[in-house]
Order: structure tokens, then C-alpha cells, then sequence
């Protein structure tokens, strides 16, 4: 089992990935960090409670949408998927997470 720290460095790359995307300026290279990102959701779920797993899906969804010419242009899905990362991320690095 992967101790708290790799957790958190695991989420640290996957927000990275998911904020790339969203900013990347062509689509080969949206494509690239999105899959990326995939990778990264993939090892964090492992281990993890199912309502993390859950709430890691639902940012890599909103990411997926966000980095489309459709999804940059939406304000309120860029603020929801930042305040969905800021809430995983709270919960990863809280002292008493049941997700460890």
C-alpha cells in the first residue's frame, strides 16, 4: 500500500495533467496530458475508497470537456472542476482520510 505522501504526489501530477489539458493550445497535446491524466486517476483509485474513485472519474469527465474549444469557453465548468480538484485534494491530505 502506497503511503500518503505518493498519494498526494500522484494527485499533485494528476491536477497538473488535468490543468495542461484544459490550457493546451492544440488538441494532439490535450490528448496527450488527458491520457496522462487517465493514468494518474488510474493509480490513485487503486487502493482507495470507492467515493474517491468516484470523484476522481467525475474531474477526469469534467476535464475531458473542459478541454474542448466548447468547454473553454464555459466559465462554470472550469470553476466546478477547480473546486471538485481543491475538494479531492483536501480530502487526500486530511489526517483522519478514510480514503487512505
Amino acid at each position: 500500500m502506497k503511503k500518503k505522501s505518493q498519494y498526494l504526489s500522484d494527485f499533485q501530477q494528476f491536477k497538473h495533467e488535468v490543468n495542461s489539458a484544459i490550457l493546451a493550445t492544440t488538441s494532439p497535446q490535450s490528448c496527450e496530458c488527458l491520457t496522462r491524466a487517465r493514468v494518474l486517476s488510474y493509480l490513485l483509485c487503486r487502493n482507495m475508497a470507492p467515493s474517491v474513485a468516484v470523484m476522481l472519474n467525475d474531474i477526469y469527465d469534467k476535464a475531458v470537456f473542459a478541454s474542448t474549444a466548447a468547454g473553454r469557453a464555459n466559465q462554470d465548468l472550469r470553476a466546478e472542476l477547480k473546486n471538485a480538484l481543491y475538494q479531492l485534494e483536501y480530502r487526500l491530505s486530511a489526517d483522519n482520510c478514510s480514503a487512505l
